[in-house]
């Protein structure tokens, strides 16, 4: 489960040894401290996830229930105060986005780093390139067909 908080970014599976406990990793130690204060975090260089944590899946729960009842925010990107982290949430969304049926925005832009097309995905965008201008999509919602909401 991929879970963006204002706070940071995890991703929790099962624990492959102890049934009733998560394995909550991140990929910056920061987002991990912030959201789980107080717990012991392992660092594993060589892993896909540098750093994680068990918790309990009450613990786990209890902490999400937490995170939900704070939440005050109407537009989950303008929540974000990190910078860096604020504009790969900003990519997430426009990826997620070519998921929804119906959109218009491309898959890939061939000036992204790794970008190739997506199979079976229509790309024809009749509209201005919104890859060069998008800091914040919300910001350009009016140059988008159907705006993004």
């Amino acid at each position: 489960m991929w879970v963006f908080t204002s706070k940071g970014f995890i991703s929790a599976v099962a624990h492959r040894d102890k049934p009733e406990h998560l394995m909550v990793r991140a990929r910056r130690l920061e987002h991990l401290q912030a959201i789980f204060p107080g717990t012991e975090i392992q660092q594993i260089a060589s892993s896909d996830y540098k750093y994680r944590i068990t918790v309990s899946k009450d613990t786990f729960a209890a902490v999400m229930f937490q995170e939900i009842k704070r939440l005050t925010y109407d537009n989950f990107k303008n929540s974000i105060p990190d910078a860096e982290y604020h504009d790969a949430c900003g990519q997430v969304w426009r990826t997620m986005h070519t998921l929804q049926p119906g959109s218009h925005m491309p898959a890939y832009h061939a000036d992204l780093p790794d970008s190739e097309p997506v199979e079976g995905h229509d790309d024809a965008w009749d509209g201005p390139d919104p890859w060069p201008t998008f800091g914040d999509p919300d910001k350009y919602n009016d140059q988008l067909p159907g705006g993004l909401s």
